[in-house]
Parts: structure tokens; C-alpha cells; sequence
């Protein structure tokens, strides 16, 4: 995610298709990591993205 982010790219982070080692670490990187480098949504708001 964060060389693409550094590439250029639009990186879009599926939030319920990455995990962590534990709960917390995975809601912590998507409340404060992933945001810094990508947009996080969902599997299901990204079909939508593509759908519309």
C-alpha cells in the first residue's frame, strides 16, 4: 500500500479483506495507518464504486 501510495497511485485499502494480529492492531491501523496512505472501505463499497 505505501510504496503505491509513493508511486503515485490512488490506493484504496479493502478494510474486512486485511487483518492484523489482533483486534485492536487491525482497528488501530484502520482508524490511524491505512488512512494515511489509502482510502479504506469495504469489499461491499467498493463493488459499489465499480457499480456506479
Amino acid at each position: 500500500m505505501r510504496t503505491g501510495y509513493e508511486n503515485g497511485y490512488q490506493v484504496i485499502t479493502l478494510s474486512d479483506c486485511v487483518a492484523g494480529t489482533s483486534v485492536e492492531e487491525h482497528e488501530n491501523a484502520l482508524r490511524y495507518d491505512y488512512p494515511m496512505f489509502s482510502q479504506p472501505m469495504t469489499a461491499a463499497e467498493f463493488r459499489a464504486q465499480l457499480s456506479s
